[in-house]
């Protein structure tokens, strides 16, 4: 199998998703999806969501949300490796795509930047959803099957159970 191509973490949701050989139609792809975002979260509330230790200086007075590029790069990369260490089994193989020698895994830094970029208030679409996670849920068949579980603090949480198939029998 190629290795797949890096994608900038400004490219689109079906741009990262082509990238690791997963189709957004596919129902196993976007709970693998999902379930790596909301390790993302997880991250992002621990070690990000009003840390301004984590700020570079010249953002440490701001008042949060605080976006992505307010963060140092070692706070940002501690959180992408804090994702890939804590990978589940169901993600772990997606990551693992995002190892390059001697940089931070793209695929887990994608993910952080996009839930960073949709709690910074900047995507008004999000905001008025209170969909803080995800740049195109709308496009998601399964974001509106997903059983939601309970909310804190304004997030919607969902319980996740994932079915991979394969050819082999």
């Amino acid at each position: 199998m190629a290795a797949p191509q890096i994608v900038v973490r400004s490219s689109p949701k079906w741009q990262f998703l082509m990238a690791l050989g997963l189709d957004g139609r596919n129902r196993n792809h976007q709970a693998q999806y999902w379930i790596m975002k909301s390790e993302a979260i997880r991250v992002y509330d621990a070690q990000l969501m009003g840390n301004r230790g984590a700020l570079k200086a010249q953002y440490a007075r701001e008042l949060p949300p605080f976006s992505a590029n307010q963060f140092s790069e070692e706070a940002f990369i501690n959180a992408v490796n804090t994702i890939v260490n804590n990978a589940c089994s169901q993600t772990r193989s997606l990551y693992d795509q995002g190892a390059a020698q001697g940089q931070p895994n793209w695929v887990a830094r994608w993910v952080l930047y996009h839930v960073c970029r949709y709690r910074d208030g900047r995507n008004k679409k999000a905001a008025r959803s209170q969909n803080f996670h995800d740049d195109d849920d709308e496009n998601d068949d399964i974001a509106a099957q997903l059983p939601a579980v309970g909310r804190a603090e304004g997030t919607l949480r969902f319980t996740i159970q994932l079915e991979i198939r394969t050819d082999d029998k």
